[in-house]
């Protein structure tokens, strides 16, 4: 009996220890998979990183192209801009050319106008004194109180 009671003892003891080692490699097991969880979700976190860069990346690229069509734009209205004030300057300029002509030749015609009265004036015997338009009463002379 002995005999049978040291295998019992030696069955006992590796039935503890396939226990043992069935709990370890179970918790092993928790473990990978909590692992695995984790890993799958930090893999998850990357996957949606990258496709939000890739979508921030395109949005720049799309307001990239818009300033550079805006810079055009406005490029083109300050050209035109510039090109309106440059006719406007020269019309400006034609116009203020006509006006000083149109000046001048008055101004000439005002001098001869002068002229010809200067010489009116000295042919007529411009010494002459001007005519007396006539006598005018004067006020009598005050007589009394200037109390009021």
């Amino acid at each position: 009996m002995t005999h049978t009671g040291d295998v019992n003892v030696e069955v006992g003891e590796t039935q503890r220890e396939t226990r043992a080692t069935k709990a370890k490699r179970a918790s092993s097991r928790d473990r990978m998979s909590t692992l695995e969880d984790k890993v799958e979700r930090l893999e998850d976190g990357a996957r949606d990183a990258v496709e939000k860069l890739d979508v921030v990346d395109g949005r720049l690229d799309e307001l990239e192209t818009k300033g550079d069509e805006l810079k055009d734009d406005v490029n083109i209205a300050i050209n035109k801009a510039m090109e309106d004030v440059d006719k406007k300057g020269d019309a400006f300029q034609v116009a203020l050319a006509a006006l000083r002509e149109e000046l001048q030749g008055k101004i000439e015609k005002l001098e001869l106008e002068l002229v010809v009265c200067k010489t009116t004036i000295i042919n007529r015997g411009g010494t002459e004194k001007p005519k007396k338009r006539g006598d005018v009463p004067r006020p009598k002379e005050f007589k009394g109180d200037r109390n009021a």
